[in-house]
């Protein structure tokens, strides 16, 4: 731990409910336990630090009401709510320091998003088409017209499950930079160069179309460019509602067959990858050095300012309230 927080009090055994305004900690835990007796393709002991993650949570405090995570017990698991919405918080900010730091240094520099599909394919075929989408990609990039025309990029995985036809969409969100000379170069790749690039690095002529935009704002969210970008990219692997659903107030479900079908094609996957000049600008960050980190995941750079912390509390979650208790 920070030595900061090593010698602040620590308090509890209050009987206070945890109040973080910006994660919902008892919705997502409740979530992973409904996941949890589902998991499969691990071990025991893997199976269990699934169900008791973040059953322990601590936080620094300011005396004003602001709390910021210290320390936790994450599992990790691409599957599991609490990790996932961490996560997602993580590459959110990641993703946005490093397109800012890019735009520092080269402000003509440009933003794209290309979303790369394959058909829809059912549960058996899932494990094996992520390895083929994993290595197209890896042949994309490797193309000469990318070479040229990408100076930077970050792509991430997604996967959706649609129910009524029982089958399985992955597909790539990608962040791409470019120079500003890109849009009127011989550089430039249009939407149909793009699908030919696509088809060939993945050999599948069948596949009809990928999407290539500018990066602009969300009018809705009030937010950058860059950060309506981060949020696309930093997207969960899996959606939750693909296979969890609500019971009631306090209790959710979960779907056996969609979890294991996940498991077994996720299992050592690399979910997410920075490549080119966004991968160099991370590492001079020094982002690349807390891949596992899901506890830091926001934005440091201004909470530290804002944030004088005076002592500690300790959260436990407690399975016969539902609820994070300060015990």
């Amino acid at each position: 731990m920070d030595k900061v927080y090593s010698t602040l009090e620590q308090s509890q055994g209050t009987g206070e409910i945890l109040n973080d305004e910006k994660y919902d900690w008892r919705t997502k835990k409740l979530k992973n336990l409904a996941v949890a007796p589902h998991i499969t393709n691990c071990s025991e002991s893997r199976k269990e630090q699934f169900e008791c993650c973040c059953t322990r949570l601590e936080f620094a405090h300011d005396g004003h009401g602001k709390i910021k995570l210290i320390r936790s017990n994450n599992c990790k698991h691409p599957l599991c709510s609490t990790c996932n919405g961490r996560r997602s918080m993580k590459y959110f900010h990641e993703v946005r320091q490093v397109a800012e730091l890019a735009v520092e240094k080269n402000p003509s520099v440009r933003f794209l998003m290309l979303t790369l599909t394959v058909p829809n394919i059912s549960a058996s075929e899932l494990s094996e088409t992520l390895t083929h989408l994993l290595n197209s990609f890896q042949r994309l990039i490797q193309r000469s017209e990318f070479k040229k025309a990408i100076k930077g990029w970050f792509r991430s995985l997604e996967i959706t499950y649609n129910a009524d036809r029982d089958d399985y969409h992955p597909h790539f969100h990608c962040l791409l930079m470019v120079n500003n000379s890109y849009f009127k170069g011989k550089q430039y790749i249009t939407q149909a160069r793009w699908l030919e690039l696509w088809q060939e690095a993945t050999r599948q002529s069948e596949i009809t179309s990928v999407d290539i935009r500018r990066v602009k704002s969300n009018p809705k969210r009030n937010n950058t460019p860059i950060e309506a970008a981060a949020a696309e990219v930093a997207k969960y692997v899996t959606k939750e509602g693909d296979y969890v659903y609500r019971l009631s107030k306090d209790e959710y479900g979960a779907k056996p067959d969609v979890i294991d079908t996940l498991c077994h094609a996720l299992k050592k996957r690399r979910l997410v990858a920075f490549g080119g000049l966004l991968k160099a600008y991370r590492q001079e960050i020094g982002l690349d050095t807390k891949e596992d980190d899901l506890v830091n995941v926001g934005d440091e750079r201004d909470e530290e300012e804002l944030f004088i912390p005076v002592g500690i509390r300790l959260f436990y979650w407690m399975g016969s309230q539902k609820n994070y208790i300060s015990r």
